[in-house]
């Protein structure tokens, strides 16, 4: 016990360092002005924006591909879609008909292994209108969902499906990735747009039932963004929210620790491209957890070495690519390698391991504080320039109110970037790259196959 408590205390992170750019930074940064929590559970807030005279709307559900039923994914996404249909007091197609009525000039909704939001962004004098037509589909939703819509949106999304895995070039290689890396338990083992086959066995029943879980208001947050004064905002969300029943509490999924595959895979797909391309993943901590925004660093010092080694050095690729994608549940560390005409597997992994595998070889940068907090400052500034505009900041603000717990974590996030620590990133990367067995795939341009890709018979 003595041993471990030992170990323990020499792992333990060092104080945060002073952040005095940041610190003068976060007194300018634009941040909710009004919040509130509706009797029903909804989550409101309000960002009063006068620079312009437009309002951003945003609806921002708790529920991603990580809730969907197990044999049966693509439900979120599905919903995506299914939420445009129509709902008791909008007839099909009056939602967009409405909207562009009222002058909106931007509207959608995107879905992640995490949340599904809904948005557009409309004269601020409009924004009763907006919040009308979203009320009115988070609570009367169903009234309108029958077979023949749920048999329209499926075909639809089953087109979606196609046109981005089959026929985009390399992008089969996506879901391969994450199904190779994470096991079937894992809410990240799926993409959010889900299989064909689970698509077609989803029934009306299933469909509703998944709505009546995860698409109350006490499993949503509402963002408003604009030019509008915010009491008027939590009195307006009042009158059209607050009468929809909040939905029974949503069952909660387990936070995990980072999820190591027991060894590495190599996978080869075959596509009609022009270049071969390899593709490396390693799975690493949620966010927030510790090792995550080292991990960013780390991330960066690699695509300094991929492309010094494989492009600059050697000649091999044209490009290199690296970034994470980060959520509750854990994250991934992406390497994208664009090889050049006739380089074959063996030699690519072999070249790229030597400039990943290798950690003496960032010596030619050194591991110091100064030189990962360069590595961080593109991510640091797209943070910042994510606030930019009210649309971008309802987004931005509705990602740290989900995933982080708060819209308060952004400063925090700011802070840990400019503090960061280069020993800190020294350990992320011998635990969460060095230690982490990788999945590589390697695509091999072949005319008879897929654009998409497939597996190699």
């Amino acid at each position: 016990m003595l041993a471990a408590a030992c170990a323990l205390a020499a792992c333990a992170r060092p104080p945060m360092r002073p952040t005095p750019a940041t610190d003068a930074l976060v007194k300018a940064l634009p941040t909710p002005t009004h919040s509130a929590t509706l009797k029903n559970g909804l989550r409101v807030l309000v960002q009063e924006d006068h620079h312009s005279p437009l309002v951003a709307v945003h609806v921002v559900y708790r529920v991603g591909s990580a809730h969907d039923p197990p044999g049966r994914s693509g439900f979120a996404h599905l919903f995506e879609h299914l939420m445009f249909e129509g709902s008791k007091h909008v007839p099909r197609g009056e939602f967009d008909n409405l909207l562009a009525r009222a002058g909106v000039s931007h509207k959608n909704a995107h879905t992640t292994h995490d949340l599904t939001a809904y948005y557009e962004t409309l004269p601020a004098s409009q924004l009763e209108l907006a919040l009308f037509l979203e009320s009115d589909r988070m609570g009367f939703l169903l009234d309108t969902l029958n077979q023949p819509t749920l048999d329209n949106v499926r075909s639809v999304v089953k087109n979606e499906y196609r046109q981005r895995y089959e026929t985009t070039s390399y992008a089969a290689v996506t879901p391969a990735l994450y199904a190779a890396t994470f096991p079937a338990t894992h809410p990240y083992h799926r993409m959010p747009i889900g299989t064909l086959a689970e698509l077609d066995a989803a029934s009306l029943a299933d469909v509703r039932q998944f709505f009546l879980r995860w698409y109350g208001p006490n499993n949503a947050t509402l963002i408003v963004v604009g030019d509008v004064k915010g009491a008027d905002v939590l009195a307006a969300a009042r009158r059209w929210f607050e009468p929809i029943p909040a939905s029974p509490t949503p069952p909660e999924i387990p936070r995990l620790p980072p999820w190591k595959p027991e060894k590495e895979q190599r996978i080869t797909f075959q596509a009609s491209v022009l270049l071969p391309k390899l593709f490396m993943m390693w799975p690493g901590p949620a966010y927030g957890e510790d090792g995550d925004v080292e991990l960013t660093a780390a991330s960066e010092l690699i695509y300094w070495n991929l492309s010094g080694h494989l492009v600059k050095k050697l000649e091999i690729a044209h490009s290199v690519r690296t970034y994470r994608n980060v959520g509750r549940f854990g994250s991934t560390l992406h390497a994208e390698i664009l090889l050049r005409q006739g380089i074959a597997m063996d030699k690519a992994i072999d070249e790229a391991n030597e400039a990943i595998d290798d950690l003496s070889r960032y010596a030619r940068w050194s591991i110091d504080d100064k030189s990962v907090r360069e590595a961080l400052y593109g991510t640091y500034s797209a943070e910042v320039f994510d606030l930019d505009g009210p649309s971008r900041r309802a987004e931005t603000f509705g990602f740290f109110e989900t995933i982080a717990g708060s819209v308060d974590a952004l400063p925090a996030r700011l802070r840990a970037y400019e503090a960061i620590d280069a020993g800190l990133v020294t350990d992320a990367y011998r635990e969460f790259v060095l230690r982490t067995p990788r999945v590589i795939v390697f695509v091999e341009p072949k005319k008879s196959a897929p654009p998409g890709g497939v597996l190699k018979p």
